[in-house]
């Protein structure tokens, strides 16, 4: 009889030993790697909301590159230096912002360099016009390319 209560007993406390444990309220296995991919994309999210166009930088590779969506259309393609006249525009028109980012996966490349990660986001912001009180929303599905640069993180598409 000892026997048969123990089993049941056994079994739970083998399976409980192969659970995945997941990032706060994510699906992402939590793992070193994985913390410090979203460490940096929380550092994004930060400095987006700070309207800091240097920050965002130093979270860039030299070799970053961004097509939007169009890789047959090189006439809206931009790099590092195109990347920091946007956020310099983009933020002199603001005059508030609200960044929420919620990681729904990560996944690394076979060789462990890349790392990608697909995240929804609601943007939140005011135009910096006379008088202007109403907030705009946006929200959609977005997808970051970062690589491991001198043993950090960094973007290299997708901002």
């Amino acid at each position: 009889m000892k026997r048969l209560l123990l089993l049941p007993l056994a079994a739970v406390l083998a399976l409980s030993a192969c659970t995945t444990r997941y990032i706060g309220q994510t699906r992402i296995e939590d793992n070193e790697v994985n913390r410090e991919v979203l460490r940096v994309v929380e550092q994004y999210r930060r400095a987006i909301e700070d309207r800091d166009a240097q920050r965002v930088l130093e979270l860039t590779a030299d070799d970053f590159f961004e097509d939007p969506g169009t890789p047959n259309d090189p006439s809206d393609d931009y790099d590092k230096g195109g990347l920091r006249h946007r956020l310099e525009q983009t933020f002199s028109k603001m005059q508030d912002q609200r960044l929420r980012i919620e990681a729904r996966k990560v996944e690394l490349s076979k060789d462990g360099k890349q790392a990608f990660v697909e995240y929804r986001f609601e943007f939140r912001y005011r135009l910096n016009l006379a008088n202007s009180t109403e907030w705009r929303d946006a929200s959609d599905l977005n997808r970051v390319t970062l690589k491991r640069v001198d043993g950090a993180w960094k973007f290299v598409a997708g901002l």
